[in-house]
């Protein structure tokens, strides 16, 4: 997971922190910090103990909420 999000941070960042995918900016560090202290300070509500389920249902919704039916002509 941690590898996945430091992903979409850097596309992020490269994208000059797009609107659509800063939520990951911002669960990859918040993701890191938990790694290694008790807390963090991006995510309101994340512990250790939620990171995880946050992270995938963040991800579950993006992906609800960008996915587009295939059109009648696309070949697939």
């Amino acid at each position: 997971m941690q590898a996945h999000l430091a992903r979409l941070c850097s596309l992020c960042m490269a994208q000059d922190y797009q609107r659509d995918i800063y939520d990951f900016y911002l669960l990859r560090w918040a993701y890191d910090d938990l790694q290694r202290e008790p807390s963090q300070f991006y995510w309101p509500g994340a512990d250790r103990s939620n990171i995880r389920d946050i992270v995938l249902e963040k991800c579950r919704t993006w992906l609800l909420d960008y996915d587009t039916p295939p059109r009648a002509n696309d070949a697939g």
